[in-house]
Formats: C-alpha cells, structure tokens, sequence
C-alpha cells in the first residue's frame, strides 16, 4: 500500500493541507512523525488524525526514533496482507476510501488486540459481516465458535434464558438443561446485534458478565466462568441513549473499547458497481459477467 512519512519540526496549517491532500481520503497511509513538545497539547494532534493521518508519533529525545518508525511500519504491512486475504476479498466488498479505511481500521484492531468492538451503522450496513471478520481474524489458538445473539428479537420472557441458560424446570416448558449465549461462545466471540434495543434492567447483568466473566443459569445457584470477546452492533446512536437513561454508561465504555462506523452506500458510491456484480455472481453463479453501465453521478 503507498505510504507517506511526514516529519514535522512545526505545527500549522499547511501541515494539515499536506496531510489531506496526501491522504487522499484514507486512500494512502499517512504517518506523521514528530519530537515531544512540538505539539503543545493533544488537540494538534487530533487535527492531524483528523486531516487524513494514520497515526502521529510523538518520540522522546532519549527514544530510537527509527525502531519506533519501523515498528509501525510493519505493522501495517501485516494489515495490508491480511486485507488481501480471502475473507476480506471475497465477502468485504469495495474499493472506495472510505470502505477501506474503516475495514483497514477492523482489521488491525481485530488481529493485533483483544479489545471489545462496537459497530455502528445503519441497516445493511454490513455489521454482522464484519463481525464475521473479527471472528476470523482473531488470533486465538484453539478458539471456538462466532455466536450471534440478535437483542431486538428476544422475547421477554425467554431473555433471561437466551443469555444465561437455564436449569431443568426452571422456565415453563423447560424438560431439559440449557446452555446459553454466555455458556456457548466460551473460548470464542459473542456478537450482540442490535445491543441498542437491550431492556434496562438486563443491563446491569450484562455488565457483570463481561466485568467479571461469570454468570449463574436461570434457576441455578452455580457460578459459572466464560471468556469471550465481546463485538456488539447498533444502528442507535448510544452515546445519546446513555445521556438519555436509556443505555447505562458504564456498560456503553465496556462495549465501546474500540467504535468502528460503516458508512452507508451513498457515502461509497464507487462500490456500487463492483456490489453489483458481487451479488449478481452470488445469484447465478453459472453466467458470464454482466456488463452494467457505471452509475450516475445523481445518484
């Protein structure tokens, strides 16, 4: 992928000017190199980011400047080649800057961290193919399986037992032992779409779950343990429902480790060709390629 090293001894507004028009949108990866105190506080440096850079690194004066430059330059190589693997060839697609840059962004933190993930995004957006994506990039040994639980689907009087599980007799109905989401996805991912539409008062179990990584069955009295990583998806905006009340805060900063936004269709209008061609070769796989005249610019 092409890249650019910026080294900056003074901070102003051609610096930014620079970083935008190299960027090209998140088209090309921009690193911005600078010593400490040339930025007086952090604000200069969110401009950069926001001008178009990957990433500002700031070194000290008893630092090794080239290791650090060179560190994250191999990071990014990693990233590079994971982009180009099957997964993200053959269900992410599109060429646009900014589909890119946001699956460029999954991928990094998908691969090289284990933080928890919020999606945000509007329907058909592709956030459960991104989960997808977390999933398969997760480099756990021995992990186990994607499980995806949908909350806007729950039945209230079956919640309790989707997440938990249950023990024999406890629900009406309930002849056997159940394993829930909580149980299911140990050694592997939990996805909780829509998480914007979880009722308040599971809320707080749900925070003590992923803060403590221990659960009880519905009608059971053993605590049991889980490890998962958690991605969770949303076209609400929970930022306002937790000013609202309508989302707990503190269970919005456990979700939130790490926001990835997917930018709907009419903000990547160059990847409606290639979306077409990927969903008609999906349909009849046996045809030969259609030719389909490029989109207006109306659109």
């Amino acid at each position: 992928m092409p890249l650019d090293v910026i080294f900056v001894g003074e901070f102003d507004e051609g610096l930014l000017e620079l970083v935008m028009g190299l960027s090209q949108r998140g088209s090309k990866r921009v690193l911005t190199v600078t010593g400490s105190g040339v930025l007086p506080n952090k604000l200069e440096a969110w401009r950069i980011l926001r001008a178009g850079a990957s990433d500002v690194l700031i070194w000290q004066n008893n630092g090794n400047a080239a290791q650090s430059i060179a560190a994250r330059l191999n990071r990014w190589a990693l990233v590079e080649s994971l982009m180009t693997g099957p997964y993200v060839r053959n269900h992410l697609i599109g060429q646009s800057p900014a589909w890119k840059a946001t699956v460029r962004q999954v991928v990094e933190i998908a691969h090289l961290s284990d933080a928890s993930l919020l999606i945000l995004g509007e329907s058909g957006t592709g956030k459960e193919l991104v989960a997808h994506l977390i999933h398969a990039l997760d480099p756990r040994e021995n992990k186990k399986e994607l499980v995806l639980l949908d909350c806007g689907t729950l039945a209230p009087e079956l919640v309790g037992s989707e997440f938990f599980g249950h023990e024999r007799g406890a629900l009406t109905g309930a002849v056997n032992a159940r394993d829930g989401a909580f149980a299911m996805a140990d050694g592997g991912t939990l996805f909780l779409d829509e998480i914007g539409e979880l009722s308040l008062p599971l809320q707080p179990q749900l925070l003590r779950v992923v803060q403590e990584r221990t659960y009880k069955r519905v009608g059971g009295n053993v605590w049991n343990r889980t490890d998962f990583r958690l991605v969770c998806a949303t076209n609400r905006d929970l930022t306002a429902s937790a000013e609202r009340g309508d989302f707990r805060p503190d269970l919005y900063y456990r979700v939130a480790n790490w926001i990835c936004r997917l930018p709907p269709l009419r903000e990547r209008k160059e990847d409606v060709l290639p979306l077409t061609h990927h969903f008609l070769k999906e349909l009849r796989p046996a045809d030969a390629p259609y030719e389909i005249d490029e989109p207006c610019a109306s659109i």
